[in-house]
């Protein structure tokens, strides 16, 4: 179901399966993307949906991928309903399927590691033992100091403790990003090509807004390709400069009028 071109879906299913398309329902949603290690979440509703698809979201183990866009429905989140968190609902006339969902929540909820070294181990052979025990893929931008070596380690306990003091002493920062595993510098930037937003492209809502001497929000038309780490343009005539966005966020819906916009809250590059 779309309006104004606007395109939703929503594919569940267990990983590695062929899973449920869901494209012809009206969907709204929020979700919110983080630099920090925190994990991403999504707050979808789906409007009257089958048996067959609430069985499906309900199902345990699952994973859905949400996609939304203009053209055709690009992947905005990845993750796994919170337990408890895939309810049934009636609104009005409608009957709504409310999910609340987190990117590598249930891995990093679930995973701990006991590990011991005697002989002198590397900080990304550390990290490639966290990221195989979350079983997770790698990240596409990863970076880890890899001169750093320990004489010896040893820890047990949440891998994502364990990841947090590796992306300390490498001096990053760590997330799951589309359910891969990223590490990134302090300064949050992945070298990905920067995206522009302007009243010229046409995709900038009102005006930007300064936050903090440094940190500014920028909304634009949704922009399904923006994450934490990328870095973006602005340039209006309140404000204008190039920014790495620490916080993205995506809202809309696909059957009603109201925002279908992306969020980013970025630092100053």
């Amino acid at each position: 179901m779309s309006l104004y071109g606007r395109q939703v879906s929503m594919e569940v299913g267990v990983p590695g399966q062929q899973g449920l398309r869901i494209d012809d329902l009206r969907i709204s949603f929020d979700v919110e993307h983080k630099i920090s290690s925190d994990p991403a979440t999504a707050r979808i509703v789906l409007y009257n949906p089958s048996q067959e698809t609430v069985a499906a979201c309900q199902a345990d183990g699952v994973l859905l991928r949400l996609g939304a866009g203009y053209a055709f429905p690009v992947q905005i989140f990845q993750g796994s309903p919170v337990p408890g968190m895939v309810t049934v609902a009636k609104r009005g006339a409608d009957r709504v399927l409310q999910i609340t969902a987190q990117d590598g929540g249930r891995e990093l909820l679930e995973t701990q590691l006991d590990i011991s070294y005697a002989r002198p181990v590397s900080l990304a052979e550390l990290v490639e033992q966290a990221r195989a025990a979350l079983a997770v893929p790698r990240g596409v931008s990863v970076t880890i100091d890899e001169t750093v070596t320990f004489p010896s380690y040893a820890f047990s306990g949440d891998a994502r403790v364990l990841l947090d003091r590796l992306a300390e002493i490498s001096g990053a920062y760590w997330h799951i990003r589309d359910g891969a595993l990223t590490f990134v510098s302090t300064t949050g930037d992945t070298g990905e090509t920067a995206a522009k937003y302007s009243s010229e492209a046409g995709n900038l809502v009102g005006s930007p807004t300064r936050k903090s001497d440094q940190l500014v929000e920028v909304v634009a038309l949704l922009d399904a390709s923006m994450r934490p780490g990328r870095p973006f343009v602005v340039d209006s005539v309140d404000l204008s400069g190039v920014y790495v966005a620490q916080v993205v966020r995506f809202s809309g819906d696909s059957g009603f009028g109201g925002p279908f916009y992306t969020v980013c809250e970025g630092l100053e590059r």
